[in-house]
């Protein structure tokens, strides 16, 4: 009897643990069932808040805002000069003279024919007014004669007093000497000044493209853009020349080193939303660590001459990083709009819904209870990489990626950096 009430508690026992391993069984069954919905592998990017630009980026060159060739504007011989290669100079700084024998004689010359036509002329004169009356055509020619000797004189007094004057050769405006070919001695034939501006001047076309594109900086809460694009073009070139002369090797050359810009061409598709006062940041390739900022200075009305329509664009670098060298390569990023305080995803995360400058978009959005629901939201500026989102969207929330061989644009887990900056090919 006692053996047979212990079988059944030992019985009753275990269809209890039975019951309780099955309830297991079925909780853990339910429980995979329920989250199978968030496929294994799901990448996910937080939804960001901060500030969306969006930039139109070409390829183009530094240069100085302002550069001279310089020469004396009369020839002669070198007396001395006065700089060496890499000085600083002012603008009115002697830089060289020439030898001023011939040149002082020629003028004192000048001004010993000059006395002797007005001596002529006086002469003539009083011959005149003692002519016999009755032919005052015959006396007065003599007269005209000597004045005329007069009026030449004075202008190679002139021309002797300017060639004196010429023979110091000042600084045209403030700068660097960059290129020097001069020594004492040496007989130079003159040349002149010529200064070479780009604030006003093309941009001589050395083909390719540009690119636009967006970027996106985060704010107090996480969200999410990227950095990738690329960009094309290269552009370098001179502006309008000033001034007169122009010699073939000049005496010298002085840059301004402080007024740097970049001079890049601007594809027509892109030119339309450029405009002077435009912020930019520049990247130049062999100052991988500068990124200095700088402001549209002008866009060219006409386009260069090249086979593509391009058009000139100088962009003002504001604050010339130490290094930095008229010819160095570089590439500019120009803001064409912008929105601040807003929220964004990657565009990769997105569906465009209608045509070309369709203002919606699908996305796919995983749901604290770990379901994933397509949602319709709105957007603003958009390029390759990220995308500005007006509704549908909160900061903090997760869209997921198309596909889970698109890698996270932030990287493997991670949420957006400070900043981002995104190109797309022109015309896209």
């Amino acid at each position: 009897m006692t053996d047979g009430r212990r079988s059944r508690r030992v019985w009753s026992v275990n269809v209890a643990l039975l019951l309780v391993i099955v309830a297991v069984v079925v909780g853990v069954v339910v429980a995979l069932t329920s989250s199978s919905s968030a496929a294994p592998g799901l990448r996910t990017v937080p939804v960001g808040r901060g500030t969306v630009t969006e930039t139109v980026s070409a390829s183009g060159t530094v240069s100085s805002a302002t550069s001279s060739t310089v020469d004396f504007p009369t020839g002669g011989t070198i007396a001395s000069v006065r700089v060496a290669l890499g000085d600083r100079v002012r603008a009115g700084q002697t830089l060289a003279t020439l030898d001023g024998e011939s040149a002082r004689a020629s003028l004192q010359a000048a001004r010993a024919q000059l006395t002797a036509s007005r001596e002529q002329l006086s002469s003539a004169v009083d011959t005149r007014d003692a002519a016999v009356a009755g032919t005052p055509a015959a006396a007065d020619g003599p007269v005209l004669s000597a004045r005329a000797a007069v009026a030449q004189a004075q202008a190679q007094v002139v021309t002797a007093q300017q060639n004196t004057d010429d023979l110091t050769l000042v600084a045209p405006q403030n700068g660097t000497v960059t290129s020097l070919d001069a020594k004492a001695g040496r007989t130079v034939g003159g040349g002149g000044v010529a200064t070479t501006s780009t604030g006003g001047g093309s941009a001589a076309s050395a083909g390719g493209g540009s690119a636009s594109g967006g970027s996106a900086s985060a704010g107090a809460q996480s969200g999410g853009s990227a950095a990738g694009g690329a960009t094309g073009s290269a552009a370098g070139g001179a502006g309008a020349t000033a001034a007169a002369g122009g010699a073939t090797t000049p005496l010298m050359t002085i840059t301004d080193l402080d007024s740097l810009q970049v001079v890049a061409d601007i594809p027509e598709l892109d030119v339309g939303r450029i405009a002077t006062g435009q912020p930019a940041t520049i990247s130049v390739n062999a100052l991988p660590g500068d990124h200095p900022a700088g402001a549209v200075a002008s866009v060219d009305t006409l386009p260069a001459t090249s086979s593509a329509v391009q058009y000139g664009t100088v962009v003002d670098v504001m604050d010339p990083p130490r290094g930095l060298r008229p010819g160095m390569s570089a590439s500019v990023s120009i803001v064409v709009a912008q929105a601040g305080d807003t929220t964004f995803v990657p565009s990769v995360a997105l569906t465009a819904s209608g045509g070309v400058g369709a203002r919606t978009a699908t996305a796919q959005v995983l749901g604290s209870d770990g379901r994933v629901s397509q949602r319709s939201v709105g957007v603003g500026l958009a390029s390759d990489a990220a995308t500005q989102v007006t509704s549908g969207l909160a900061a903090g929330e997760l869209v997921v990626l198309p596909d889970p061989s698109v890698a996270n644009s932030f990287g493997p887990g991670a949420g957006p950096p400070n900043s981002a900056q995104q190109t797309r090919t022109a015309g896209r």
